[in-house]
């Protein structure tokens, strides 16, 4: 990650050969934020399978107590707390007595 930082910031220096220190900060911030963005929807796919299995093994409906079953996978998108969105998809799960549906507990 650290030579594509760097990779990245050589390019971007050579190609605005007169920015400030302000603005070679401000183009290396984004890139950062852009870099951190991505680790964390990796980290979060690998862990998302784990939380699924467990989760598709033990929850019950919230409303009447049968066993929750998947039903496919949804779109979800947070935001970090630097303000970059992540879109994530995750397992989802239904109820099939009654049909409530939810996106299991994790990351």
């Amino acid at each position: 990650m650290v030579a594509e930082l760097r990779g990245w910031m050589q390019a971007w220096w050579a190609a605005h050969p007169e920015a400030t220190l302000t603005e070679i900060e401000g183009g290396l911030d984004e890139q950062v934020a852009a870099l951190r963005v991505q680790v964390l929807q990796e980290t979060l796919a690998q862990g998302e399978r784990k939380v699924t299995m467990r989760s598709v093994a033990t929850a019950v409906c919230p409303v009447c107590g049968a066993k929750m079953e998947r039903s496919g996978r949804h779109k979800r998108r947070l935001k970090t707390t630097d303000g970059q969105v992540l879109e994530l998809e995750r397992a989802y799960l239904s109820c099939p007595r009654c049909g409530k549906g939810f996106l299991p507990p994790g990351p």
